[in-house]
């Protein structure tokens, strides 16, 4: 099928099985042509005359180019022995049949724009011929009765026999300012210019992409200077107002074209602006756009029409969050918390040879959530916080319940509470920041529930209190990037935690998990002999879990007592089929081979500014048998109050062969933050 007032092009293979160059002029599509189709009038009865191009009749020419504009391309030159594709393309200007029947062209052997005389070879010749070469395309062989599978039988072919219909709208969409490097997270706005070249308006302008949380469509008042993507809250805004927004029922991965009218007329052009996020992965990524539209005519010979344009995208380092909450448990009332701890850890992942982005700086945190409202707890507004390469800053907020939640839980309002700590104020609750927001809080239910099934026995109101506990955590960054040229720009982003249980930590972007090789089945006659099936580091790393037990909250006095004494349990349990060699150490630097032969040193570890220091115990090892459980106690000591994490001492692991132990200890994998507040004693 084609579509009258558009170009249909074919490509055609040309071969020289000659060893002299060959000079082809004035090649053009042959064709037949059947005008009537899609008439109005009724009463014609008779069967259409065919108009061809192929007559030298100038009269019929004309009327040929009245009804089909056939390109022609004015030389091709082929070499000896070569092989060469060309496009060549018609224009039908009326509705009816339209029949390729071949190529025409004007053979002779060199070119008038080529060879001047003297360069002119003794063969050469300024005589042309008139040819022709049938276009013949063989068709899908038929395999369907016994007498076609026994015999070779060939289908037609109809790929050339086209079908003109009457004009539709014909859309072509610009991408400007698109970018083909960007940083995981970072937001960047880019114009689209939406032009439609038809001989029809076109309305219900839609555009879907593989990955559909990358760009989006809103109306930010920005000013045209504006280096930021972000619109900002005036100053006297209350920080600790939170934003309300009605909650999405859903975001659709097909995003409708903001066009003024809904519709664009014939000829008119549109320019829409797009906010784009880089993805979380560092990759070099393919993401393909398909836009949708439809004509406004009624009974239009093609429901919709469709428009599809890759573009290719490389994403480099940007930072890394990790973040996790603890309920502060409440004296008078065990069951229901209302108050968070959320602890959040923020690294720079540039390396430091990198000279790509220099520096990072957090500028904003905001929540969104039904219930909880964030606040600053270590941090103070106004305060530049930077990390700088391979470094990471450690942040601690307090989440409050709000107030007239029970009031408005039906409603289904988002709130959006800001922490920040730039002298501006991002506002979370406007386009892009709120839909990149949703959008990656609804690919985050998806990838759960296609990961996750609910537990039949789980009650109701345990459902609830996990509904209850969700939020989300936007931080908002941003960056010194250096160029190929040496000069210096800003550029900022977004990351995503979403959180819907106490005390998992979430890290932004996921971590992947490693799979786990299986090793090869050996046949053995002892079972007691059997080798040791651990080989990989990613094994190794998981043979012990671990945790600490200690009290999440305590009030000391430090006019009475300069310090606070706080006992701690380490609980270690073997996870593993062996009996594994544990060795807990708060101070990594400690060597292993000065301590070989002890079992366990106690001594005073210097402290360290704006921290604690474990008291007592800088190095023991625990031997743990299959399936069971050990405890080492130990003892933080605090000079200030604060909010602090335990988990910065190291467990290391080996397996236990009879006498013997394997001396490559292994490090185990980190545990969640384990927080404690201190308060000053009134």
């Amino acid at each position: 099928m084609a579509i009258a007032g558009e170009c249909v092009t074919v490509e055609v293979s040309l071969a020289n099985p000659l060893k002299i160059p060959v000079v082809l002029t004035d090649m053009a599509l042959i064709w037949n042509f059947f005008p009537g189709l899609f008439s109005d009038d009724k009463n014609q009865d008779d069967t259409p005359k065919a108009v061809t191009n192929e007559q030298l009749n100038t009269a019929k020419n004309t009327v040929a180019r009245a009804l089909i504009e056939t390109g022609v391309i004015q030389e091709v030159i082929l070499e000896p022995l070569e092989t060469k594709k060309v496009h060549l393309n018609l224009v039908p200007l009326q509705t009816g049949e339209l029949h390729i029947t071949g190529v025409g062209y004007s053979l002779g052997s060199r070119s008038p724009n080529q060879l001047t005389t003297e360069q002119r070879p003794s063969f050469a010749s300024s005589i042309t011929v008139h040819g022709k070469q049938n276009l013949e395309v063989q068709g899908p062989r038929l395999n369907t009765t016994k007498e076609e599978k026994c015999s070779k039988m060939y289908g037609p072919d109809r790929r050339l026999d086209l079908q003109v219909v009457p004009e539709m709208p014909l859309l072509e969409v610009e991408f400007h300012g698109f970018p083909q490097t960007l940083a995981c997270g970072e937001v960047q706005q880019t114009t689209i210019q939406v032009r439609n070249t038809g001989c029809d308006p076109l309305h219900r302008l839609t555009v879907a992409a593989t990955q559909w949380d990358f760009f989006s469509f809103g109306h930010c008042d920005l000013p045209p200077d504006s280096s930021s993507p972000y619109q900002v809250i005036p100053d006297q805004t209350d920080p600790l107002e939170p934003e309300r927004v009605q909650q999405p029922r859903g975001y659709s991965p097909v995003a409708e074209v903001p066009i003024p009218g809904s519709s664009l007329e014939s000829g008119a052009s549109v320019t829409v602006p797009m906010w784009i996020r880089g993805p979380t992965s560092t990759d070099t990524h393919h993401i393909d756009f398909m836009f949708y539209y439809e004509s406004v005519s009624k009974n239009p010979p093609l429901s919709y029409r469709v428009l599809r344009h890759r573009v290719t995208l490389k994403t480099c380092n940007s930072v890394s969050v990790r973040a996790v909450a603890q309920p502060q448990v409440d004296k008078q009332n065990t069951k229901t918390s209302e108050s968070l701890t959320v602890t959040m850890e923020v690294e720079n992942m540039n390396k430091t040879q990198d000279s790509t982005i220099t520096e990072v700086s957090v500028l904003q945190v905001s929540c969104a959530s039904q219930q909880w409202i964030l606040q600053h707890l270590s941090t103070q507004r106004n305060v530049d916080i930077k990390v700088s390469s391979q470094e990471s800053v450690f942040l601690c907020f307090k989440a409050t319940r709000c107030q007239d939640c029970l009031k408005e839980s039906g409603e289904g309002s988002i709130k959006f509470s800001n922490v920040t700590f730039d002298q501006h104020q991002i506002s979370s609750s406007t386009p892009p920041c709120s839909d990149f927001h949703f959008k990656s809080l609804q690919q985050s239910h998806t990838d759960r529930q296609n990961i996750q099934q609910i537990d039949p026995q789980t009650s109701p109101q345990e459902l609830k209190n996990n509904n209850q506990s969700s939020l989300s955590l936007i931080v908002f960054w941003k960056g010194y990037q250096v160029d190929e040229t040496g000069c210096s720009c800003a550029i900022v982003g977004q990351h995503h935690i979403h959180m819907n249980s106490f005390g998992v930590p979430v890290t932004s972007p996921p971590v992947p998990k490693i799979r786990m090789e299986l090793s090869p089945v050996v046949f053995i006659r002892d079972s007691n002999s059997a080798p040791n099936q651990i080989t990989n580091e990613a094994s190794k790393s998981q043979l012990v879990r671990y945790c600490l037990v200690h009290s999440p909250q305590m009030e000391h006095d430090f006019h009475k007592s300069r310090l606070c004494f706080v006992s701690v349990k380490l609980v270690l349990h073997n996870c593993s089929l062996e009996d594994v060699e544990c060795e807990v150490t708060t101070r990594p630097e400690v060597t292993r081979v000065d301590v070989s032969s002890v079992s366990d040193l106690s001594a005073t570890d210097k402290p360290k500014s704006q921290t604690f220091t474990w008291s007592g115990l800088v190095l023991t090892r625990v031997r743990i048998p299959i399936g069971q459980t050990r405890t080492v106690p130990a003892t933080a000591c605090f000079c200030s109050a604060g909010v602090y994490n335990l988990c910065n001492f190291q467990v290391s692991a080996a397996l236990h062969e009879g006498a013997t132990v394997d001396r490559m200890f292994t490090v185990q994998q980190q545990t969640s933050p384990s927080i404690i507040t201190i308060y000053e004693a009134p």
